[in-house]
């Protein structure tokens, strides 16, 4: 402690001692333990003045409601989307107990501190009511002095956890999507006695230029007369004090009652650096008050952390301290599963900043809400920087006044409470808001006006205002397989930094082994159904493959999208979405630690820090895949922002083979590296002649006599020769009678674009998922390949289990074939991983034997452009040499039958036809939008329909309707669904008649009663009639629908038909 605070506050005790009547006095007195309690489901405590009884129940304070099984069990079916709580509450909770005041507090200020609640509270001492808070982001302080006499009270405190103001279902401070809305009171709870002369604020304004602090200091002063203060400040690290003394002079003051700002600019010690993330010093100010009104003496003590450091701005960057910033960050978005709310101590928060410090990063954003003071300390001694937002996500911003007043409200509260915390770099009103821009510009003045030591945004992922100082936007993606690339254009724009907002959001397979961890307040009920689904789909076995190759192939696009924004010259940094996994939002296992912030053992941190650190070496790569007759070509970049600049560095790099043999090396002239930006430094350059293709290179640059180093994999194939083929397997496109013959004959056939001719497949991709498959239901929702890399049939194309670069233009131009699916399956020879929703059999390719011939199905293009296709041609050359080998034993079997209930003869089949069927009574039969008017949508409607048949009891409902020189039908882009009414019971047969409109191309995918049945990928010009069995099941409820969901392009339905079976009888 500090000599000149220490003296004050030894001297505070003295003369409190003799006003009291004994040494010793205690400043706080802690209020954690047991409390009584009572729930207000019916919110009748006001009404019945329930703080004038005694509660009747037990709680344990700091905790919630949750964490004391108190509320209403949640017996809720299980679900995907987030996390559930076992029991839920949302109301009043009363909390009371006794306490005992100090008779030597009976001429002190008293207050009741709450440091964190959720969400409004009101404060009854005895029978008087103290008042009301609804801070979600700072603690509620209650001044008790009124009433606080020595002795025995009763302490009432009323907590309402319903929504207040409508800042969003979503805003992390409040959603059950994240911490939940938990009722409660967390972190310290206590009585604090002070002078009645005291210090209500502390505040400290570093300049580095000057090497000193402008200190504001609140004077409070409830003697009811004029005082004379005097102020005394020193500095203290570590509990020791630092500096000369002559730097901290006296300030003295009159001060009336009320409150009294006083401001003083002292000298900050050269001991206390600066702070940044390479050294992030801090010292402790300390600020002693004395006061007097010429017969009592006050005394005060009071401390505020400060870190020298300035943050500023230029057209594209952070600066800090004069220096750029790059800025690393993940997005904290109050998942904390065990208790439902956030840690409140510093060992906690120190533990969550070293882990992400491992893994390279040096900034965090808390999305819509505010830690606790214990995050701010664990910052400021690692040295993040940390962007805070107010609890607001809305699209209505301008258009609730009491709700605007409450976010400027919590937006002052919190730079009041943490603004002093270096760590404290930025401060946004709220992510992705909508509504009126003036009302978040004036906000943003407001902020900057109150705290200048931040800077200021009005929103996340919106265009910024003028009032901004840095603005974070949606740039995310990977646009492929190249390394060349960077968003240089659309961060140039703004005029401001520009940081790339929820960066990555790869998603990766859930691992439910994690369900054991979840022993507190919430419970995994998504694992348990993921669990559920892959036992029906056979693979439990392969959980544990699941989660390691999707999280591999996750790494990859999260590598290159890293890299991609530190390529960028001009931008400001990225915040990632992220690190860990986020288990609300429909379960989006994005990240490569847990929600827990452990490792799920994919990556180490070193791995991490390669491409997400203080310096990372860039590669410019046209390419990953090269034929033998290649120049391997690249130029090399340092994105540098370390603490100073690196002279004399000497860049190295190397090419070598997976066998780690050198294929070539070099080294670059020794230069200069200025930190705060990206440098280029020169190319590397060697021929692939000489390298024994199929093989996989690993490239690596770094800089000499450091750890700093970076790498990237690639791939050589032979130089181009015609395609592949073998003798004595026949290569077919489609399931036709000379390929059924074949099987029959006992030969080997290859079908080739086979998911084309499968009955039910869906489009391939080289990524996977993004951010969650319930949340995001559209496009392939595949997540990437499995395999066994020392299959036979790759023999000739190395790669790992999980998709890799290599893989990007097979994956592009494929489909996923659904290979079995509660019947007889192929054997899948490279799966591809549905994600954890569906969970159905897919493969890339899949092998089976058919009688005595034995058959290969090939679900990517691997017979266009090959010559402009390496990995393709390759990919092919090898599955044909297995093809060709006696490796080429195929364990499962199929009956021709099963064949063809998976890949449908092309000219004869039960479901597709080119005609409508006639041979049964037709009970309704509609062709749409014939009389519709050429060229324009309208509303469907049977006027504008052709209804041939329509029996008693048969109706029909479906969306639009579409008429031009092409045709007539019922059209979308999304989700065609076309709804029968039918008489309960009924059996027959369902024709409809699936178009691609106007020529678009693009498979459609077609849906009855919910189940996947079919995949169009070639309906041509005149469409393909679809029968469909009915089953009396199906017409249970009199109703059935069949949807066409086209992939891309637009799906018409232009005519449908019922028909009643053969053997039903009249009326059904």
């Amino acid at each position: 402690m500090p000599l000149a605070v220490a003296a004050l506050l030894c001297a505070a005790a003295r003369t409190e001692a003799g006003q009291a009547g004994g040494p010793g006095v205690r400043r706080t007195v802690s209020l954690a333990g047991e409390w009584r309690f009572l729930l207000d489901p019916r919110d009748t405590g006001l009404r019945d003045r329930i703080w004038t009884t005694t509660l009747p129940d037990r709680i344990r304070l700091p905790g919630s409601t949750d964490e004391a099984r108190a509320g209403v069990p949640n017996t809720r079916p299980a679900t995907l989307q987030r996390l559930s709580r076992l029991v839920e509450y949302a109301g009043p909770a009363w909390y009371q107990r006794s306490i005992t005041l100090p008779y030597e507090w009976r001429r002190r200020r008293i207050t009741l501190f709450l440091e964190r609640c959720h969400w409004e509270t009101r404060v009854w001492l005895d029978n008087h009511e103290i008042g009301s808070c609804d801070s979600l982001s700072t603690p509620h302080v209650y001044d008790l002095t009124p009433y606080a006499s020595p002795g025995v009270h009763r302490l009432t405190i009323r907590v309402d956890n319903r929504t207040k103001y409508s800042i969003g279902p979503w805003t992390s401070a409040i959603s059950e999507e994240s911490q939940t809305n938990w009722n409660g009171i967390i972190g310290r709870i206590e009585l604090r006695a002070t002078a009645r002369v005291w210090i209500e604020e502390l505040r400290a304004y570093p300049d580095l230029l000057s090497r000193t602090a402008k200190v504001r200091v609140r004077v409070g002063n409830i003697t009811g007369r004029r005082v004379s203060v005097t102020l005394t400040h020193t500095f203290r690290r570590d509990g020791d004090t630092v500096g000369p003394s002559e730097g901290f002079r006296a300030q003295s003051a009159d001060c009336p009652p009320g409150f009294t700002s006083l401001e003083q600019t002292v000298r900050v010690p050269p001991e206390a650096g600066t702070w940044d993330e390479f050294s992030p010093r801090t010292l402790e100010l300390g600020t002693g008050l004395r006061a007097t009104d010429g017969s009592t003496t006050w005394l005060h003590g009071a401390y505020a952390p400060i870190g020298m450091r300035s943050i500023g701005h230029d057209e594209t960057h952070l600066t800090l301290n004069g220096r750029r910033v790059f800025l690393r960050g993940t997005v904290e978005r109050c998942v904390f599963p065990l208790t439902g709310y956030p840690p409140m101590t510093v060992e906690a928060w120190a533990s969550i900043f070293a882990t992400a410090r491992s893994y390279g990063l040096n900034h965090m954003r808390f999305h819509t809400w505010c830690p606790p003071e214990a995050a701010f300390i664990a910052a400021d001694r690692a040295g993040f920087l940390l962007q805070i937002e107010a609890p607001l996500w809305v699209g209505d911003v301008g258009q609730n006044a009491p709700r605007d007043r409450f976010i400027r409200d919590e937006m002052v509260r919190i730079l009041d409470t943490f603004g002093n915390h270096p760590s404290f770099a930025l401060f946004c009103i709220g992510n992705e808001l909508a509504g009126d821009a003036t009302v978040l510009q004036e906000m943003v003045r407001i902020g900057r006006s109150h705290d200048p030591r931040h800077l200021y945004a009005s929103s996340t992922a919106l265009p910024s205002g003028a009032a901004d100082d840095f603005c974070v936007a949606s740039i995310r993606g990977v646009p492929g397989p190249a390394t060349d690339h960077d968003p240089r254009t659309t961060t140039a724009s703004r005029g401001i930094p520009m940081i790339a907002h929820e960066v990555g959001q790869w998603a990766m397979f859930p691992d439910i082994l994690e369900m054991g961890r979840y022993t507190g307040v919430l419970r995994a009920d998504g694992l348990v159904k993921v669990q559920t689904s892959l036992e029906a789909a056979g693979l439990l076995p392969r959980a544990r493959a699941l989660v390691h190759t999707t999280g591999r192939a996750a790494l990859e696009l999260y590598k290159e999208e890293i890299e991609r924004h530190t390529r960028n010259p001009n931008g400001a940094g990225y915040q990632l979405l992220g690190i860990t996994d986020f288990p609300g939002h429909g379960m989006a296992t994005v990240g490569w630690l847990s929600a827990f912030w452990d490792t799920k053992g994919l990556v180490e941190p070193e791995e991490v820090r390669r491409f997400c650190g203080p310096t990372v070496p860039l590669l410019r790569l046209a390419s990953r895949v090269y034929e033998t007759s290649d120049e391997l070509t690249g130029r090399i970049e340092i994105a540098h922002y370390g603490p100073r600049d690196l002279d004399g560095a000497v860049v190295t790099w190397s090419v070598s083979s997976a066998a780690g043999t050198s294929i070539a090396a070099g080294e670059l002239a020794a230069a200069s590296i200025p930190t705060g930006r990206l440098t280029a430094v020169g190319s590397l350059s060697c021929s692939l002649r000489d390298v024994a293709a199929p093989e996989r290179l690993t490239i690596t640059v770094g800089i000499r006599d450091s750890a700093i180093r970076n790498s990237w994999r690639v791939w050589v194939y032979p130089a181009e020769e015609a395609p592949a083929t073998a003798s004595g397997v026949l290569i077919a496109d489609a399931v036709t009678e000379p390929v059924l013959q074949a099987l029959r004959d006992g030969k080997r056939v290859v079908l080739m674009d086979g998911a084309r001719a499968a009955r039910r497949s869906i489009q391939g991709s080289p990524t996977p998922v993004f951010w969650s498959p319930i949340s995001y239901a559209y496009g392939p929702g595949t997540m990437g390949i499995l395999c066994d890399p020392y299959h036979p049939a790759l023999r000739r194309f190395p790669t790992d289990a999980w998709t890799d670069w290599q893989w990007w233009d097979i994956l592009e131009r494929s489909r996923s074939m659904v290979i079995g699916d509660g019947q007889p399956a192929l054997e899948p020879v490279i799966r591809i991983l549905d994600n954890f929703v569906r969970n159905l059999p897919l493969a890339l390719v899949a092998q089976c034997t058919v009688g005595s011939g034995r058959l290969l199905v090939v679900g990517a293009d691997l017979q266009s452009d090959l010559s402009a296709r390496p990995a393709a041609r390759q990919l092919r050359r090898s599955l044909m040499a297995y093809a060709a080998s006696d490796d080429f034993a195929p364990s499962a079997t199929l009956t021709e039958a099963e064949l063809l209930a998976l890949y449908p003869h092309s000219e004869r089949d039960a479901i597709r036809s080119r005609q409508m069927h006639l041979g049964s009574e037709i009970v309704l039969h509609v062709r749409a939008g014939t009389a519709a008017d050429p060229g324009k949508a309208a509303v469907q409607s049977p006027a504008t329909d052709a209804i041939l048949v329509r029996s008693a009891g048969y109706d029909y409902k479906v969306e639009g309707a579409h008429k031009d020189q092409e045709g007539a039908g019922w059209r979308t882009s999304s989700d065609m669904r076309v709804t029968i009414r039918l008489p309960r019971g009924f059996a027959g047969t369902l024709q409809a008649r699936v178009h691609h409109w106007q020529g678009t191309a693009g498979a459609v995918q077609m849906e009855y009663e919910g189940r996947f049945i079919e995949t169009l990928t070639r309906c041509g010009p005149d469409g393909l009639w679809l029968r469909i069995p009915v089953s009396e099941t199906d017409t249970a409820d009199g109703e059935i629908s069949v949807v066409a969901r086209p992939e891309s392009g637009i799906a018409a339905v232009s005519e449908i038909a019922i028909s009643r079976a053969a053997d039903a009888p009249d009326g059904r």
